[in-house]
């Protein structure tokens, strides 16, 4: 028993002795250039992958165009021939009639033309409802695309905002390239979805918000005055008068009662439905060029409503003189 403790003592000096050979120069230069190497494929493909994402992004932004120009061409064909019919019918209503023969046959044709009439009445209103969706469809579609055409110019014209838009989405957890599917987020848990939500892109948190609340029909509970406010609201904020030319935001600017340039878009339009229209326009332009504004703005539109409630509002009539910072 002793000596084998005395064996296991000598073998445990010997092992607390030892020491790893340290690596010759050769194999030390070997790691390093296998490290390297393997650095420099990483780099390729990252730009590699960068550049088939760039290239996606472009054949995506062409085939966008292709499909709203033929999108918009179909609904001009749709409501153009919705005005024809509806020229036609109005034609047809117009148009007199003579009648002849014995008193009973003008009678009865009289009694036809009549039922007639009513009949084309009521195809023509039909014709004219289906008339005004198609320039409803139209017209909507147009103004999207002039917003979203208006962003692009915007951006070509302001690298500051690209770069800044970069740094975001550098700086961001979850990128730009990684579309997030709004519904699916909204089956976690609200207290993981409150807890990760921080570190979502501005894109993505709007997604959530009009999920949750559907702010364009929180619209409908404001009247003309309270929908004039918020209009007013928007249009006084920095970000808005960055997205103005020169000449635009002197139009915004009070120099007093003999400046005739003085016209700001919340004192041209009037009556709930253009204003309520032109609210989604700024919306949707603040979500293309400034997606944390527009954030902020849906979230106080989101939060201030409650939806079983109507809103009057009072309409304050205060000028800018400066612009805003």
């Amino acid at each position: 028993m002793h000596a084998h403790s005395t064996s296991s003592t000598e073998y445990n000096q010997k092992t607390s002795n030892y020491t790893s050979p340290s690596p010759s120069p050769e194999h030390i230069l070997f790691i390093n250039a296998v490290v390297a190497k393997a650095k420099k494929v990483i780099i390729t493909r990252y730009q590699n992958s960068a550049m088939i994402r760039k290239n996606n992004v472009a054949i995506l932004a062409q085939e966008k165009i292709k499909n709203d120009t033929i999108h918009l061409e179909n609904l001009q064909k749709n409501y153009d021939k919705a005005v024809i019919r509806v020229n036609h019918f109005t034609t047809l209503l117009q148009i007199e009639y003579t009648l002849t023969g014995t008193f009973d046959q003008i009678k009865e044709q009289y009694k036809n033309n009549i039922y007639m009439q009513k009949i084309r009445k009521r195809i023509l209103r039909r014709h004219q409802r289906d008339c005004k969706k198609a320039f409803n469809a139209l017209n909507k579609f147009k103004h999207k695309m002039n917003v979203a055409a208006l962003a692009i110019q915007w951006k070509n014209h302001n690298k500051l905002y690209i770069e800044n838009e970069n740094i975001e989405r550098e700086a961001s957890a979850i990128t730009a390239d990684k579309r997030i599917c709004s519904r699916k987020l909204m089956r976690l848990p609200h207290e993981i979805l409150r807890y990760i939500q921080e570190y979502f892109t501005y894109d993505t948190k709007i997604a959530l918000m009009e999920t949750t609340y559907n702010p364009i029909k929180l619209l409908n509970n404001l009247r003309s005055h309270a929908l004039l406010s918020f209009l007013k609201y928007m249009c006084i904020q920095p970000a808005f008068f960055a997205m103005l030319t020169d000449s635009e935001k002197e139009n915004h600017l009070w120099t007093g009662y003999n400046n005739p340039n003085y016209k700001p878009v919340y004192e041209s339009i009037s009556g709930a439905t253009h204003i309520k229209r032109q609210i989604i326009s700024t919306i949707q332009l603040y979500k293309i060029v400034y997606p944390k504004e527009a954030y902020n703005l849906i979230k106080n539109l989101c939060f201030t409503i409650d939806p079983k409630k109507k809103y009057n509002g009072c309409y304050i009539n205060a000028r800018l003189t400066t612009i805003p910072v």
